[in-house]
């Protein structure tokens, strides 16, 4: 099934194909800004009193979204608290570099420096303390946050300087590498369309075929132009005497 579909697509031309593409990346960056603008506004309306799967009412939906957007707000803060913010912008930098540059190179580099990032950001997030407003068990980072401070902890134990040097390397971390899977900092990637052969010139083949009639014995370019000087340099010479003649 899947080499025909291959067979078939190699009977689309070439800027169809083109067209194609870059019509599924505008709609692919698209949805991703979609998905970004809902789920930011599900975070900033959610609240721990709206039903969801952790706190099941009947109650009243404050959230934007309804009880969907709930659902996922509580969700995302359960599992990553805060670090739920930090994690939508690369996402929403790469709806908008789909959207106007029509591609997204090293595209798994940035998801895999996305996962770090986002994993070291609920560790930092994690160090700061709750007060007693905050609604949820775990911690500012969420279940995430709360698993990724326990190495911190077992490493540095009660050394508050061995802490702090763990929480600047996981604050280093996150900041390189959500700033990475934004494409900033990153080599461009080269592909094997991107690079042209290079062109011919448009005299080669004139001289491959001089250099033929020279091997078969015809007078090569060479010959021809200095045969065609020295007959304008012997017209020249005969104008001149002609017209000294005539003086």
């Amino acid at each position: 099934m899947r080499a025909a579909a291959i067979h078939l697509m190699d009977y689309i031309p070439e800027p169809i194909r083109d067209y194609l593409r870059r019509r599924t990346a505008e709609l692919t960056g698209l949805a991703l800004l979609a998905f970004v603008a809902a789920s930011f506004a599900a975070l900033i309306t959610w609240s721990a009193q709206d039903p969801s799967l952790n706190h099941a009412v009947a109650g009243p939906t404050h959230n934007l979204l309804g009880r969907s957007g709930a659902f996922i707000a509580d969700l995302m803060m359960q599992l990553f608290g805060v670090t739920s913010a930090v994690m939508l912008t690369p996402l929403s930098v790469w709806g908008w570099q789909l959207l106007t540059q029509r591609r997204l190179s090293r595209s798994r580099l940035r998801l895999m420096l996305w996962c770090v990032g986002a994993i070291a950001a609920a560790g930092v997030i994690a160090y700061f303390p709750v007060t007693d407003r905050w609604p949820l068990r775990t911690g500012l980072g969420g279940v995430l946050g709360d698993a990724v401070l326990r190495l911190p902890h077992a490493l540095a134990g009660t050394s508050r300087l061995l802490n702090l040097l763990c929480g600047a390397a996981l604050c280093l971390t996150a900041l390189l590498s959500l700033t990475a899977s934004t494409g900033f900092g990153l080599a461009p990637e080269v592909e094997e369309f991107d690079i042209e052969p290079p062109k011919k010139s448009a005299a080669r083949p004139r001289e491959v075929a001089y250099d033929a009639d020279d091997a078969e014995g015809e007078p090569g370019l060479g010959l021809v132009s200095l045969g065609a000087l020295f007959h304008g340099a012997l017209t020249v010479k005969a104008s001149i005497s002609r017209f000294l003649e005539r003086r």
